[in-house]
């Protein structure tokens, strides 16, 4: 696994890392793939800022393959620290299931953010829109929210959509 990373731990985080393994195969059981992947953390150690780029190519886990994927994130956790999330993803199977194109993205901060995924396989496609907030301590963590949107159209079982938001 070729790892590095430098900076410093204290008083406050400030260290960047970046991660290249050749083969996931060798330090993750049932794994394989390539991975490359950098970022930052950086902040007070109780509510760092958490930034990173992956981009992964012939993942597999277990029963479950990507072709490829891609992650942008940039993640404040200081209260009212913003949220950003990017994924997209290619050739996702998981036993018989294929997945064309996976994307998720999210915006936002913890207690007000919006997270979009949609699903395209051969024949159907999903599309699901959520707005709310995550409230509570770590013991007693919840979220709370609405769909926005819930799109279905399959080939199997047709059109199906919410009214209205859901929640």
């Amino acid at each position: 696994i070729d790892l590095a990373a430098g900076g410093a731990v204290a008083p406050t985080l400030d260290l960047a890392w970046n991660v290249g393994p050749p083969n996931l195969g060798v330090p993750v059981p049932q794994g394989g793939g390539s991975l490359v992947a950098q970022g930052r953390v950086s902040g007070p150690t109780a509510t760092p800022r958490i930034q990173m780029n992956a981009k992964a190519e012939d993942l597999i886990f277990g029963t479950t393959r990507a072709a490829a994927a891609d992650v942008t994130a940039d993640v404040d956790l200081a209260p009212g620290g913003t949220i950003s999330l990017d994924l997209a993803s290619q050739g996702v199977r998981s036993g018989e299931q294929v997945v064309k194109e996976l994307t998720v993205r999210g915006r936002g901060t913890r207690s007000s953010h919006t997270v979009t995924a949609s699903a395209l396989t051969e024949e159907d496609r999903l599309d699901v829109a959520l707005a709310g907030g995550i409230a509570g301590t770590t013991e007693n963590i919840a979220w709370n929210g609405q769909i926005q949107r819930l799109d279905v159209r399959s080939k199997l079982i047709g059109t199906w959509g919410l009214a209205g938001p859901a929640g």
